[in-house]
């Protein structure tokens, strides 16, 4: 099977990140405690800031940090093993992929340092990228057929909870995690985690400004 160019393409993302978060310059303690009680899991008027890349209205759509937007636009596999599961779980094995869907960190016994496992490695990181964009995809699909159906304000509202909810949990893992860069299985499992989630939610942001401002995001239905 073919490998990613360069397998450790999220890690380099990281790192150049690492200004944000090792240098406290992007939230210190107590401005990251009062980010996670603005985004609460209950949404109210002011408890959404407007985004600074929106300041001529006020928006309930959360604005992302820069680290954040990092991690969603970090670029994907090209391996065949990632184009498969972007298209279909058709041919296959995903039985052991909700494991790593969980929130990190994992507490996983590191496997040996072989060339069959960093492989195996390797490989898991590409089919779980490809799986969460495929369903990310589907995701999108079924809101595109809501609107449709007139349901405008519901999808909306639900974009902006879900939003809120999964900053505050990527935040949280990322406080965990952000000095885990050994490299071994489950931290670079926890990087991928990071990944595909800053994604979805990068995603669900652009969506949900579009529909606030009366659009419609599902006009060509990709991700």
């Amino acid at each position: 099977m073919h490998l990613p160019s360069n397998p450790y393409h999220i890690f380099e993302v990281y790192q150049s990140t690492e200004i944000y978060f090792r240098g406290k310059q992007l939230r210190p303690a107590q401005n990251r405690r009062a980010y996670r009680k603005r985004t609460g899991r209950h949404l109210s008027k002011d408890g959404i800031h407007t985004p600074a890349t929106h300041p001529s209205a006020l928006s309930f759509v959360p604005a992302l940090s820069p680290a954040i937007i990092a991690h969603a636009t970090a670029p994907l596999p090209t391996s065949p093993l990632f184009s498969e599961a972007a298209q279909s779980a058709d041919g296959l094995d995903e039985s052991e992929l909700p494991r790593w869907e969980e929130e990190p960190p994992y507490t996983d016994t590191e496997p040996d340092s072989t060339p069959q496992e960093e492989q195996f490695t390797c490989n898991l990181f590409d089919v779980m990228l490809g799986r969460r964009v495929r369903l990310a995809k589907e995701a999108k699909a079924q809101r595109r057929r809501r609107l449709e159906s007139g349901d405008h304000v519901t999808i909306l509202t639900e974009l902006v909870s879900t939003i809120t909810e999964r900053l505050v949990r990527w935040s949280d893992v990322y406080d965990k995690v952000e000095d885990c860069l050994s490299g071994g299985r489950k931290d670079r499992m926890a990087m991928c985690w990071l990944q595909w989630q800053a994604r979805d939610i990068y995603v669900m942001v652009r969506e949900a400004l579009e529909l606030e401002q009366g659009g419609n995001p599902y006009k060509n239905n990709s991700t």
